[in-house]
């Protein structure tokens, strides 16, 4: 019976590192974590062995061995299963696959004005992007794309942000499309620091007086939040889909996708991420700079059917914009994830047109 259980635990523990190999470490790129779990895998198989071994000792030592057994084994398989889902999620989540890398624009685009343009972020990362000039002395709109994604997200917004009198800045992000770096912390100071270099360009290109706004999807939108407040020539925020704070996030992704208890893994889960990036991800919390924004005119769209951000953080935005005194305009639209944009594109346009004319005039 002894040998038995052993061999069903090995079994199972054989499964699940299938499981994590087969489905989550399946991108290029993952070699590290895939060779840390079967790094772990052969040290915990090895271990089986031997207390397998031991169990063969004379007979009134087997059950107390069956006991070690039971109980090193199980904390073994608990351990490694938390530590190499935690390890995928965060390798995933710093290491995005670069969906697109192509530097031409659909025929959409053809028959406006485009520039590819470049400029360097603090840290001396170097971010690519297109920007559509306005008419003289015009608005801008600065487009803040999500994760996993780059500039072509925001195509289709181009020609009628265009006819409407607005220049438009599509850029990437580090470690997205053709922008430089290897990480991303999806919202920290990083991916900040790449917007506040793109509002230095536009302002260095047009004048320190430019009139810009932010309009933000997912990560994007989420970085939005953070940047809303930080410059005087910020006039307009518009998000769709951000999320209010990481934890949130990570939270409904184990919850909805991975089927699992969210609370053990934000050790775990925090420790990876500062190992990777320096930074604790967990304690990212974009809902806290919403104050900043102050009396700007302030569109937050949120999906109901979403799941990949909690439909509920847009209550959460809402909650700090209110405390702030923001008159904040929310909507919530059915579908999933930034559906909006396809599944109704007239009302979108309508509602976030009337945003940036608000604050950034018709």
């Amino acid at each position: 019976m002894s040998h038995e259980l052993i061999n069903r635990w090995q079994s199972t523990q054989g499964r699940l590192t299938r499981f994590l190999i087969t489905h989550l470490f399946s991108s290029r790129g993952n070699g590290c974590c895939r060779g840390a779990l079967a790094v772990f895998g052969a040290i915990e198989r090895r271990l089986c062995f031997r207390l397998r071994d031991m169990m063969t000792d004379a007979g009134g030592r087997r059950m107390r061995n069956l006991a070690l057994v039971g109980g090193v084994t199980a904390g073994l398989g608990l351990f490694g299963g938390i530590f190499g889902i935690s390890a995928m999620t965060v390798w995933r989540i710093v290491r995005p696959s670069r969906t697109s890398r192509t530097s031409t624009w659909r025929p959409i685009l053809d028959p406006l004005d485009i520039e590819a343009v470049s400029f360097v972020a603090a840290d001396g990362t170097r971010l690519r992007g297109w920007l559509v000039p306005p008419p003289p002395g015009g608005p801008i709109v600065l487009t803040l794309h999500g994760f996993g994604n780059n500039r072509h997200e925001f195509e289709d917004f181009v020609p009628w942000l265009s006819n409407a009198g607005y220049g438009v800045l599509l850029f990437d992000f580090r470690a997205h499309g053709e922008s430089d770096g290897s990480f991303t912390t999806v919202v920290g100071d990083n991916e900040v620091a790449d917007g506040a270099a793109a509002i230095a360009f536009l302002k260095h290109r047009f004048g320190s007086e430019v009139r810009l706004a932010l309009i933000g999807i997912s990560m994007g939108g989420a970085v939005a939040l953070r940047l809303g407040g930080s410059d005087p020539c910020i006039r307009a925020v518009v998000t769709d889909c951000a999320f209010a704070t990481m934890s949130r996030v990570l939270d409904y992704a184990f919850d909805v996708w991975i089927k699992l208890p969210p609370s053990i893994f934000r050790l775990p889960v925090t420790l990876c991420g500062e190992i990777l990036t320096g930074v604790n991800i967990i304690r990212l919390r974009p809902v806290d700079e919403v104050p900043k924004i102050g009396r700007r005119p302030f569109l937050v769209i949120h999906n109901t059917g979403d799941t990949a951000v909690n439909p509920e953080d847009v209550l959460v935005i809402a909650s700090a914009a209110r405390q702030a005194g923001i008159d904040v305009d929310i909507w919530r639209p059915p579908g999933e994830h930034v559906a909006t944009r396809f599944d109704d594109p007239d009302a979108y346009r309508e509602r976030v047109l009337a945003t940036l004319a608000r604050g950034l005039g018709s």
